[in-house]
């Protein structure tokens, strides 16, 4: 099976189609065909790389006599190490989480949203809405009140 990208078609490895439920699926009734997603290859590689990491990790557990939380730190410091290029290029980080959201790979999502949860309890409002490409125009009432509402709420993210 091969996903159509911008920059052309690509291969799916079968490590994909454990992690992504979405191609675990069309691999599971054996569509032959092309997949369009509008994901550039360059983030496909890096999710693709993500995904055979943590399916190699998860082997060697399993080889091991080792327990869970053996396991869950070793995951942990792959994550870590997997998000350092991305801290400082947040159109890399979204086109990234894009590519997960779209491939349904629940395990990336889970880490990306964790980091962006951090992100954002140690973040003001206004660097936020630069986070997010927010852009406000709107009265100082109106500002204050959205201020409001995202102190307030900081304990949900935690």
């Amino acid at each position: 099976m091969y996903l159509k990208m911008l920059d052309g078609p690509v291969m799916v490895d079968e490590i994909l189609t454990m992690e992504s439920e979405l191609i675990g699926r069309f691999y599971e009734y054996e569509y032959h065909g092309e997949l369009s997603l509008r994901i550039k290859n360059s983030i496909l590689i890096k999710v693709i790389d993500f995904c055979k990491k943590c399916a190699e990790i998860r082997i060697q557990h399993s080889n091991s006599d080792d327990d869970e939380k053996v396991l869950q730190d070793k995951l942990k410091d792959f994550d870590a190490d997997f998000i350092k290029p991305f801290q400082s290029d947040d159109a890399a980080l979204f086109h990234l989480m894009d590519a997960a959201c779209k491939l349904e790979i629940n395990i990336l999502m889970d880490m990306l949203m964790d980091y962006v949860a951090d992100v954002m309890t140690r973040t003001n409002p206004e660097d936020l809405g630069k986070f997010f490409f927010i852009y406000y125009n709107g009265s100082d009432r109106l500002l204050n009140s959205m201020k409001n509402i995202i102190g307030i709420t900081r304990w949900v993210l935690k």
